[in-house]
Parts: C-alpha cells; sequence; structure tokens
C-alpha cells in the first residue's frame, strides 16, 4: 500500500477514514486526501445570481477547504506520510474516482455532512464502491475510534475471492489483527408449487455444501496467503448472517460479485446490503481478473454420496 487516498468531508467518519489511513501508510507511502465540493450545491438563477457569482462562492469554498485539509495534513508529514491535499468541484462520485484512480487503496467515511455543505452521503459512497476499480474501505460515522481486532473475510469460493483475501490479509498484518473468515450457505427461496421430492434434494444439497464448505474456504484461502485461519460457516443470506456476526471491533471484506452453488447471487448487492446494514469498516475488492473458472462448491454440492 505505497499510495492511499481518502475522502474528506470533515464529517466524524471522514476523519475517520483519515486516520485509519494513517495506520495502514508504510514508510515511504503516500497519502492523498481528496475533498469535493458538489456544483449542485448553488445552481445559478434568481436565488444566486448570475455565473460570477458562484464562481466566488465555490472559490471561497475551495480555498477553506484546502486550509482545514492542510491542517489535517500536518501531523501525518510530521510522522514521514508524503501527503497531498486536493479540492475539486464537481459531481462526487466522479470526482472522488477520478482522483483516486491511480491509488492502492481509497477509504471514505459515510453518513456525513461537512461544513462546507453535502459532500458524502451513503448513496456517494455506495456509487464510488460500485464504480471504483480501486479496493474500497468504508468508515461508518461512530466507529471509527474503535480499534480493530479482527479482519472478517467473507468467502464465496466460486466467486472472486482471491484479491479479496490478499487484501485483508494485508490489513491484518498492518493493523496487528486476527485474521478469520465467514461463508454463508443459503438456499434459494422455496417456491410455492415445489414439492417434497424438490424440497428433500434442496435440503440434501445444503447438507453436503455445509459438509463440504469449511474445506473449500480453508484450502482457498491457504492456496492464496499460505496461511491457516479460523472458518466460520453459518446458514442464511449472506448479508444478514455476515452483519449478524460483525462485531464492532471487526473488519468485514468481501468481493464485489460472486456465484453461489446454491443459487446465484450478486455479491455487489451483498456488498451493498454491509455497507447499508454493517456495524463495523467494509473493505470491497473488485477482482482484477475472473476468479471463477472452477466451480468448486457447486461440484461438491451436486456430487453422488458415493463418487
Amino acid at each position: 500500500m505505497n499510495f492511499l487516498a481518502v475522502g474528506v468531508d470533515f464529517s466524524a467518519g471522514s476523519l475517520g477514514a483519515a486516520r485509519l489511513a494513517r495506520k495502514l501508510a508504510g514508510k515511504g507511502s503516500k497519502l492523498r486526501l481528496v475533498h469535493v465540493i458538489d456544483s449542485a450545491l448553488f445552481h445559478h438563477g434568481p436565488t444566486y445570481g448570475d455565473a460570477a457569482v458562484a464562481q466566488r462562492i465555490f472559490r471561497d469554498l475551495g480555498r477553506s477547504a484546502l486550509t482545514q485539509l492542510e491542517t489535517l495534513a500536518e501531523e501525518p508529514r510530521v510522522s514521514g506520510l508524503a501527503v497531498e491535499t486536493v479540492v475539486r468541484i464537481g459531481r462526487p462520485a466522479d470526482q472522488i474516482l477520478a482522483a483516486t484512480e491511480k491509488a492502492d487503496l481509497l477509504l471514505l467515511g459515510t453518513h456525513g455532512r461537512g461544513v462546507l455543505g453535502r459532500v458524502f452521503l451513503g448513496s456517494v459512497a455506495e456509487e464510488v464502491v460500485r464504480r471504483s476499480a480501486v479496493p474500497v474501505l468504508v468508515v461508518r460515522e461512530g466507529t471509527e475510534e474503535k480499534p480493530i481486532e479482527r479482519v472478517l473475510l467473507a468467502i464465496d469460493p466460486t466467486g472472486p475471492s482471491r484479491d479479496a483475501i490478499r487484501a485483508g490479509a494485508a490489513l491484518a498484518e498492518r493493523l496487528g489483527a486476527r485474521l478469520e473468515a465467514i461463508h454463508a450457505a443459503h438456499l434459494p427461496p422455496v417456491l410455492p408449487y415445489a414439492d417434497s421430492s424438490a424440497m428433500t434434494e434442496m435440503a440434501e444439497i445444503l447438507e453436503r455444501h455445509l459438509e463440504a464448505a469449511p474445506t473449500l474456504v480453508k484450502n482457498m484461502i491457504e492456496k492464496t496467503i499460505g496461511q491457516d485461519v479460523k472458518v466460520h460457516v453459518v446458514t442464511g443470506p449472506p448479508a444478514a448472517e455476515i452483519v449478524r456476526h460483525a462485531g464492532p471491533g471487526d473488519l468485514v471484506v468481501c468481493g464485489t460479485h460472486g456465484r453461489s452453488a446454491l443459487g446465484r447471487f450478486v455479491f455487489g448487492s451483498v456488498a451493498a446490503k454491509l455497507l447499508r446494514e454493517t456495524r463495523c469498516p467494509i473493505l470491497v475488492v473488485r477482482p482484477a481478473e475472473d476468479e471463477s473458472s472452477r466451480d468448486e462448491l457447486a461440484l461438491a454440492a451436486t456430487a453422488s454420496p458415493s463418487s
């Protein structure tokens, strides 16, 4: 992690993200603090006058924001980090992505209203996470002061989890946190016309899935990072189960999409639910390449007992 970027709106969540970025930054790392002034704050018209008036307002806001960013940059600079401060005007998600596209990690705070106006609300963070090719670590306001004791990998062995595993392991090492994994086995909804034989077969699939999942998850992690970690296998909707098992001292890591052996689900939708509901920071990692060439869980789930 040689280049970390933080979206800052001066809310508690974004300031917590900036502090976390300092913990993650190694010697010689570069830190970029980015503030975006939403161009939709002021519309030209009878309320605010002509374009020249709006430009003066944005210029003054930009100067004020830059002053605050420079104050925020003082301490990490003293500790030896190279810190850049950037103020942009435009659509928040677009400007954040443009300013951080070459970063190794982007950190955001959620649910904030900065003194300079509305910038990072949940919808902006979700859009950035959805579109960013850079891993995004989201810090929820109210959790920024809690130390991270466990990095919890949300694993789907048939989907793009390997890059998420590597990123989670790097975070755990840098933070001195223990690394664990969770996998949720979930059957699709029972259709009203399903007969008893179909329901029995689905129950058998789930049973085989639960038997195979711990070994598959462990093997996947070991092959990816060479570590043997504790694996929690639970039954239920993935997002709900991850939220239930993730505590205030955790940091959850997940991929952006994947395929479950017990029915296709989009990991992106799971990540979106986690962003809204989890009580702890969450790192969302888009895979650099397609990792789903082997549907290992599907093979295990559909294998006959005698095979």
